[in-house]
């Protein structure tokens, strides 16, 4: 007869933002009740709800965020709660990466703090540091003890699946040691004040900085808006092979130097670029936010993403109009036109002209086949649709109306899905 002993559970729930804060936590959340029986209690089981909160990507401010954070706490009934924002976050001067809250069992990440490579590895292991700092304490005795612990279950954990990607992490560092850290290393600092936060993790200076547009630039998913451009990459690319016929392109691009093609090019995307900006009114206007300096960095945050999105057409034409230029170009006409055989970099110089050419020209009539793809890779524009979204959720929850799934704001209010793990069970 098998003897069946009463466990107690521990519930920590993440509420992320809306896009990629929700994809990331949808992927670690089955994976992170063993976790955290692994490395913060044993003996305990371990259940991890997952509600996106439009909100939690709307607030300007970490206390903001940890307040909405709380109120949702305490409605679920959780005994921790990690809030997961794509919003960037300063204190003083420098880049907040996440905080917490041990009195109120709260923390918060700012997803884009942490860079734009190895993001759910970086998560996972700022969430299981978040929850060892609510679970067992932040003051200098309390991470003491949780290192001397640490060493005690090291051996216990050798060899366990995932246990390699957590090595290099002390009971003070928020993610493991990799060059990015030591690039730009997050320092702890602890602290009592009117917010009621205990630990936050900085990166100061300008390489904090850089980081954060780096995650910034990921969060807007620039790849996604230079899918939508697809229609405008074969217009593009039909007006080049068509310019490919006439001597006075193959001249051109024989009289130009390194410099000129470069500006050439540079011009090109900038046309773009500027064109998208118009079109679509992506420019943060300095007076429509609390602070003129966040308008500022979502300006630039947006102008590198659509730098990005732009110099991904410029090469992928470029790659087409070198292989046409090959194709319908032969050396004899070439040499012709230009007076000298051709070598393989002319043939390089006549496709760059040939796609800057193809770029102006088609930034005159550029069209996405998603307006809404373009739209969202703003911070702004995101920002104010959660921040409408969230209200119309909590005017709902008043009425009774059901506004999920709604035409006006495509992600669920309330998605909540549990993952439940005691220790290594099932490892």
């Amino acid at each position: 007869m098998t003897s069946v002993t009463s466990v107690s559970s521990v519930t920590l729930g993440l509420v992320p933002a809306p896009d990629l804060p929700a994809k990331v936590a949808y992927e670690l959340a089955p994976e992170l009740p063993a976790l955290l029986g692994r490395h913060i209690d044993q003996a305990v089981q371990w259940e991890v709800p997952v509600i996106v909160d439009p909100l939690t990507g709307g607030e300007e401010e970490a206390p903001q965020i940890l307040d909405e954070t709380w109120n949702l706490k305490r409605r679920e009934g959780w005994d921790m709660a990690i809030s997961i924002t794509d919003l960037p976050m300063h204190r003083d001067g420098r880049v907040l990466v996440a905080n917490a809250s041990v009195d109120r069992g709260l923390g918060g990440i700012s997803l884009p703090a942490l860079g734009a490579t190895l993001l759910r590895r970086r998560v996972r292991e700022a969430v299981l540091q978040l929850a060892s700092e609510i679970r067992w304490g932040s003051s200098e005795s309390d991470r003491d003890r949780q290192k001397r612990l640490r060493h005690t279950q090291a051996g216990d954990r050798a060899g366990v699946a995932g246990e390699e990607r957590l090595r290099g992490r002390g009971p003070r560092q928020l993610v493991g040691r990799r060059l990015t850290e030591r690039l730009a290393p997050i320092k702890r600092v602890t602290t009592t004040d009117e917010t009621g936060v205990d630990v936050r993790y900085l990166v100061p200076g300008m390489r904090g900085h850089v980081r954060l547009l780096s995650g910034m630039v990921l969060s807007n998913n620039p790849f996604a808006l230079f899918a939508t451009m697809k229609g405008s990459l074969v217009a593009a690319f039909a007006t080049g092979t068509y310019a490919l016929i006439f001597s006075s392109v193959r001249v051109l691009s024989d009289s130009f130097g390194p410099l000129r093609l470069v500006a050439f090019m540079i011009l090109s995307i900038m046309a773009i670029g500027l064109w998208l900006v118009i079109s679509y009114g992506l420019w943060e206007r300095p007076y429509s936010r609390k602070s003129p300096g966040l308008s500022r960095l979502y300006n630039t945050v947006t102008a590198l993403t659509l730098g990005v999105s732009v110099l991904s057409l410029y090469a992928a034409l470029l790659v087409l109009a070198f292989l046409a230029a090959m194709f319908l170009v032969p050396a004899d006409l070439f040499q012709t036109t230009i007076g000298h055989p051709p070598r393989l970099g002319d043939y390089l110089s006549l496709a760059s002209v040939v796609a800057s050419l193809a770029m102006i020209a088609g930034s005159l009539g550029l069209r996405v086949e998603d307006r809404e793809t373009v739209l969202r890779a703003t911070y702004g524009y995101r920002q104010r649709r959660r921040i409408e979204a969230g209200k119309k959720a909590k005017t709902s929850s008043v009425t009774g109306e059901d506004t999920r799934g709604s035409p006006e704001y495509p992600e669920p209010w309330r998605i909540h899905r549990r993952n439940r793990g005691r220790g290594d069970q099932g490892s």
